[in-house]
């Protein structure tokens, strides 16, 4: 590409670009960074921005309002993204002269990641189209209970009363917890129709809930839900996350 022509690079351009360098050279985090670039900056910035206009303050002024929508961990993989396009675009195909100023929003003490509702509904789309037949209530069940990953793995039917009070006062009744105590998890409509989609009979709903057709336990998830993640453009999530955002979501709904 002549000099002149670069220098009349967009941003949409850019991205197209960018996205085939990565499916050509690693298909790793792929998706991810698609929907980022796709939903977030081009809608932002627009796609007919030119590149070498560009600038650190245009930048911070997406941070300075996406950090009011999500977490600092999101904003902080978001701007990751754009600031590899940007290096890419410096060093290796010349459109820029100088890559502008990214700083990062600092990343909060801990790690307290949850998901915002239009991330939950990206995610269990996502499960939806796992091989994992099990995926989806899996995490609808993690996602509306706070259970950890081996309780729900490890859920016998008989320890759950799906029809008590017509199913207003469901439960399930934890024995084998972290702080040896038993626990009662309330059950909400989500969790109720997770369950009765594994085994919609009643008389039926005996033993191990997520089960081989031998009887044997399912086993791990851990390749198909990470595999969801990616697909449904969630960076830097873990499992475990999804507690958080149960406690997250049950926070914000008694606040109401």
């Amino acid at each position: 590409m002549r000099l002149e022509a670069r220098s009349s690079v967009t941003l949409s351009q850019a991205v197209e670009h960018y996205l085939k360098f990565k499916a050509d050279h690693s298909k790793r985090s792929l998706e991810n960074d698609r929907h980022i670039l796709n939903k977030r900056f081009l809608p932002f910035f627009g796609p007919g921005l030119l590149m070498r206009q560009l600038s650190a303050k245009q930048i911070a002024a997406y941070e300075e309002q996406r950090i009011t929508e999500v977490s600092a961990w999101t904003v902080r993989n978001e701007l990751t993204v754009l600031r590899h396009l940007l290096r890419l675009c410096h060093r290796k195909w010349k459109y820029l002269n100088q890559v502008p100023d990214i700083e990062l929003p600092k990343a909060p003490k801990g790690r307290t990641r949850f998901l915002t509702e239009d991330e939950i509904t990206r995610l269990l789309t996502a499960c939806a189209k796992s091989k994992n037949k099990h995926l989806s209530a899996i995490v609808t069940l993690a996602i509306n209970t706070g259970m950890r990953k081996n309780e729900i793995l490890a859920l016998t039917w008989e320890r759950g009363d799906l029809a008590k009070d017509l199913g207003f006062n469901a439960r399930i009744t934890l024995y084998d917890t972290k702080n040896g105590e038993p626990r009662g998890v309330p059950l909400n409509k989500a969790a109720i129709a997770a369950l009765t989609s594994i085994e919609p009979d009643a008389e039926q709903q005996t033993g191990r809930v997520f089960k081989r057709r031998n009887g044997e336990d399912w086993g791990q998830i851990r390749t198909a839900f990470e595999n969801a993640v990616e697909r449904a453009g969630l960076p830097d999530f873990r499992f475990h996350d999804l507690r958080h955002t149960a406690a997250s979501h049950l926070a914000m709904r008694g606040s109401r």
